[in-house]
């Protein structure tokens, strides 16, 4: 009876060893990621006065506060090829499309599941976006930020 309590003991001592090597590589893959990977949503472009700020990161693991720049033509979702790569399992591959005509900055949903929304209204085609508006992808939200509006004030 003694051998039987002692060889499961031993097994879960295994087990647990077994957990906590798991544990440390997970932490050392996800070290090594985020270095390989660097800011992968910096563009090469810079001296854009538009910006997205991190509003609520959602699951995404980003901090709060994030600044994304905006270009004439910036994608959002969970796919590496996008703009601005946002993982939070809520957010689609290609989520949404941000896109300026003119002076005019609008956003389109791209047929994402659990769509987009701007100012907590659903996007159905297209819509116009200003300066402090809150776009809501999944769990996460950013506020649209103009620049060039605190300088003309």
């Amino acid at each position: 009876m003694n051998e039987i309590v002692n060889a499961s003991l031993e097994f879960i001592i295994w087990l647990l060893r077994l957990a906590l090597v798991g544990v440390i590589y997970l932490f050392i893959w996800r070290i090594f990621r985020t270095m390989i990977r660097g800011d992968q949503n910096k563009t090469n472009m810079v001296g854009t006065d538009f910006f997205l700020i991190l509003h609520k990161p959602g699951t995404t693991m980003l901090s709060r506060n994030k600044v994304f720049e905006l270009y004439d033509n910036t994608t959002i979702g969970r796919s590496s090829d996008c703009s601005i790569v946002l993982n939070d399992l809520l957010i689609s591959d290609k989520h949404c499309q941000i896109m300026r005509i003119g002076d005019i900055w609008r956003i389109r949903d791209l047929g994402s599941t659990n769509k987009t929304y701007l100012n907590g209204l659903q996007i159905i085609s297209q819509a116009e976006i200003t300066d402090g508006d809150i776009i809501s992808l999944g769990r996460v939200e950013l506020r649209m930020r103009d620049v060039t509006k605190e300088e003309h004030e």
